[in-house]
């Protein structure tokens, strides 16, 4: 079982990849055009599929964008 801060940190990480990618594509830009913070916009979905895994714990060493 996790617990609530790793919940908490997995959340946060979705959000940050939601909040780039969301911006990203409002600006018109594709998803195969390089984001401000990764290769292409799939790189964002992958991040969130990662944070999903709840047999990964790869994400809790990922820290936010901004950061």
């Amino acid at each position: 079982m996790k617990t609530n801060n790793e919940m908490i940190h997995r959340l946060e990480m979705i959000e940050d990849d939601v909040k780039a990618l969301l911006t990203h594509l409002k600006r018109g830009n594709s998803m195969e055009d390089n984001t401000r913070y990764a290769d292409d916009g799939h790189t964002h979905i992958s991040n969130i599929h990662i944070a999903l895994d709840m047999q990964s714990d790869e994400c809790l060493t990922w820290k936010k964008f901004n950061n």
